[in-house]
């Protein structure tokens, strides 16, 4: 059996360039988007803070956590926002560079027309990054990462976060036939 990339028989060095998604879609940097599933899955399976969080925290449940901070017309924006991190991984900022930033947003705006969607305003960017960090002040109290102090508080999102803490089990987010 021959692989086919994009029904094209692939030099076996070109075969590096291909990422496989978990459905086995096949994206490369122009070609090929990702579907729910291709999303989902790794995000639940993908924990926070580059695994750094003090208990397991995936960055699906943090998605979801984001969305409830939205208005209703940004919540699919909000459970999208960290997609590429299910090609990418959970990359903590610091370590991001400019060249890593413009790629991911690059890929975003990609998948974002892969599921139909619009390309987000500077505006409604701003709510989402709000409402994302909105989220970590949440999780810094109840799914912390590895840090000792507390740097500001937001009650609703630590009640999403504590709401979504309790009704999904690691297991939910892990096993691709979970709940979450």
């Amino acid at each position: 059996m021959v692989l086919k990339i994009f029904g094209r028989k692939p030099a076996l060095l070109n075969i590096k360039k291909v990422f496989f998604s978990y459905t086995g879609r096949q994206i490369t940097l122009t070609e090929g988007t990702l579907g729910l599933l291709d999303v989902v899955i790794p995000l639940g399976r993908i924990c926070r803070y580059g695994g750094g969080s003090r208990v397991f925290w995936p960055v699906l449940l943090h998605s979801m956590v984001v969305a409830d901070l939205l208005p209703k017309r940004l919540e699919a924006h909000g459970l999208l926002h960290d997609m590429t991190d299910a090609v990418f991984g959970d990359i903590p900022k610091p370590f991001k560079t400019e060249e890593m930033l413009s790629l991911q947003h690059r890929m975003h705006d990609k998948f974002l027309l892969g599921f139909g969607l619009a390309l987000l305003n500077a505006k409604d960017k701003r709510l989402i990054k709000r409402a994302d960090t909105r989220a970590f002040l949440g999780e810094q109290v109840v799914a912390p990462p590895g840090r000792a102090e507390v740097i500001g508080r937001d009650m609703r999102a630590e009640q999403l976060t504590i709401q979504y803490r309790q009704r999904y089990a690691i297991a939910d987010c892990l096993e691709a036939d979970g709940r979450a």
